[in-house]
């Protein structure tokens, strides 16, 4: 078979590339590295690209290393979605899920207590993120400078009540928590799991992902 060097040497060869002669000021007991500095340079040359292969390999293994740090979640039934249900208390009032929560702090924080009221009578998450969304006196821009704080303490309401859902937090380690919605480019990316990588660097805020981090490194310190 021959060494790495004699082998891409005969390559050359046989695609007509001369290499210069090597340096006599390189010593390298291997005889690799004075090869090596010989070929830059001439790799472009070579049809195929002699490590193109290697490279391609490379890229796809770093490619998957750099997918294997995230985990998506999106829909109700995963423990993160705002849906999920999971009952906590705060300030002296019961929350069937974290978006019951956001959504009454929303309300209140608009100063609409009529909406605050009936959601905490909604019995689905759904049915209170339609009163959020109808909730009066409601700015974007001022919603914009609190709502990372809300995603927060509700999370933190959310995990801090449930030994399960602590544990289910605690043990994704340093991993980034993505909300997949592929609707959603403020509390999620903007996109499903499966479109997430071929537009990564398109993503949303990822405001619950972030949230949820921030929650979990808070639990580590306690």
């Amino acid at each position: 078979m021959g060494t790495v060097a004699e082998l891409a040497e005969r390559k050359c060869a046989r695609q007509g590339v001369s290499l210069p002669p090597p340096c006599p000021d390189w010593a390298d007991r291997s005889g690799l590295f004075p090869f090596v500095a010989r070929l830059r340079g001439f790799e472009s040359r070579l049809s195929p690209p002699l490590f193109a292969s290697h490279k391609s390999r490379f890229e796809e293994r770093s490619a998957m290393t750099q997918k294997t740090e995230y985990l998506f979640f999106y829909r109700t039934a995963h423990p993160f979605s705002n849906f999920h249900p999971s009952p906590f208390s705060a300030s002296g009032r019961q929350f069937h899920t974290a978006e019951q929560y956001i959504m009454h702090r929303k309300a209140e924080e608009f100063g609409d207590h009529a909406s605050a009221k009936a959601i905490l009578q909604a019995r689905t998450p759904a049915e209170c993120k339609a009163l959020g969304r109808r909730v009066q006196g409601f700015s974007e821009s001022h919603w914009a400078q609190v709502r990372g704080q809300v995603a927060f303490d509700a999370a933190w309401h959310k995990f801090r009540s449930s030994r399960r859902l602590r544990e289910f937090l605690l043990d994704t380690g340093e991993l980034i928590l993505v909300e997949a919605a592929p609707n959603d480019r403020i509390w999620g990316i903007g996109y499903s799991e499966q479109d997430a990588w071929e537009h990564r660097d398109q993503w949303g805020e990822n405001l619950l992902g972030q949230a949820l981090m921030q929650v979990r490194e808070r639990l580590r310190d306690e």
